[in-house]
């Protein structure tokens, strides 16, 4: 009779000790020490083992986060460089146009501005403001008028020829604004004696060839 019940014994812990590792083993736990405690404490063992956590279902979890984190940095990333290339060509498309027209409009875009995009802490009625640290170019002689274009972008300093040369592109009107530093307010082109002759100056629009 005790011959049978430890028989017995050793067929119930076996059984528990071989479930016990096979759900351990599911659960990314070790199988062989869960063998062991499923074979000798038995039915509490695999109670145990069978309301412990799944470690494998966490660390994909970890992982799954970890993957979209790093591809939320990837996509960040491509934007910083696409923007970052954008504005280089952007700059350099401007500095071509500059030099076409002998013009430096660099600081405008640090500094004062008129209509939309205006710098919100200057008044109209201020001269061009220069950023701090800003080294200004060399200036053409004669060049002292500052010119509000029609893309609401300060050109400046400019030279009256260099004023005839946007005329010309269409880039100002008579109602555009100038300012220079004979002059306390902006003011527009046409009440100005010397920039408002260059309008007459110009010649008649060419007709389109056929």
């Amino acid at each position: 009779m005790d011959d049978n019940f430890i028989v017995l014994q050793l067929i119930g812990g076996v059984v528990f000790g071989v479930i016990s590792a096979v759900i351990a083993s599911s659960k990314g736990r070790n199988a062989v020490g869960w063998f062991f405690c499923g074979f000798f404490i038995g039915l509490i063992g695999l109670i145990i083992i069978a309301c412990l956590s799944n470690l494998n279902e966490e660390r994909n979890r970890r992982n799954y986060v970890n993957w979209q984190q790093r591809r939320v940095q990837e996509q960040i990333y491509q934007e910083q460089v696409k923007n970052q290339a954008f504005q280089q060509y952007t700059a350099a498309r401007l500095d071509q146009h500059d030099q076409h027209l002998g013009l430096d409009t660099r600081p405008a875009n640090q500094n004062l501005g008129y209509g939309g995009g205006a710098n919100p802490n200057v008044l109209p009625n201020q001269g061009p403001v220069v950023a701090a640290g800003y080294q200004q170019p060399v200036q053409p002689p004669g060049a002292t008028w500052h010119v509000i274009a029609s893309n609401n972008q300060q050109l400046g300093p400019l030279t009256s020829q260099q004023i005839m040369a946007l005329i010309q592109e269409q880039r100002l009107t008579a109602s555009s604004l100038a300012w220079s530093q004979q002059r306390n307010a902006w003011c527009q082109i046409s009440e100005v004696q010397e920039l408002a002759s260059l309008f007459s100056n110009q010649g008649p629009p060419s007709f389109p060839q056929r």
